[in-house]
């Protein structure tokens, strides 16, 4: 058994588990919204969500190995983008 042979086997048997670290990640990257020095514009925003969403379209196209790389790419993308949207929903309404 080569290699790549075992490495599929193994992404394979981690492939149900992907969904436990699907809200780790998407904290992860509220987090690094929140982190930042200065409030990142819309343009910033803008970038993140397509990120996010590039990663989602780029999954079918990879190989099998860099799929949970993508995922975590964009579920941490996205979750960027979702914490400055929330942040300028309520400064908005203030």
């Amino acid at each position: 058994m080569g290699q790549a042979s075992r490495l599929r086997e193994g992404l394979s048997a981690e492939l149900g588990q992907g969904f436990v670290w699907s809200p780790v990640l998407l904290g992860l990257g509220v987090l690094l919204f929140f982190q930042t020095p200065f409030e990142p514009s819309f343009a910033i925003l803008g970038w993140a969500g397509c990120c996010a969403g590039l990663s989602g379209v780029a999954l079918r196209y990879v190989s099998y190995a860099l799929r949970p790389i993508l995922w975590a790419l964009a579920l941490m993308a996205a979750g960027f983008a979702l914490a400055g949207l929330r942040s300028a929903t309520v400064a908005a309404r203030s």
